[in-house]
């Protein structure tokens, strides 16, 4: 796999990927909080609970198209969907 294509792959639409995790980063503040106080604990570790996953996720699970390859990296992520 050359370099152009996975500039193109990865980087060739930004501004809606920059988007989508605005989006989905702030559907996350709410529904953290949210199921921290269904939990009965204090909404600041729901926070920092989801932050870590997503931080996690993100480095270490690698991409949806690259999972739907059956990818080793990505075992974890078939529990999340």
């Amino acid at each position: 796999m050359n370099s152009r294509r996975l500039r193109q792959e990865w980087f060739s639409n930004g501004r809606a990927d920059l988007l989508a995790g605005a989006v989905v980063g702030l559907a996350l503040i709410s529904e953290a909080i949210a199921f921290s106080i269904i939990a009965g604990v204090a909404p600041k570790i729901g926070l920092y609970a989801s932050l870590i996953s997503a931080v996690w996720i993100a480095l270490f699970m690698g991409r949806i198209p690259d999972c739907r390859k059956q990818n080793k990296r990505c075992k974890g992520l078939d529990l999340i969907q």
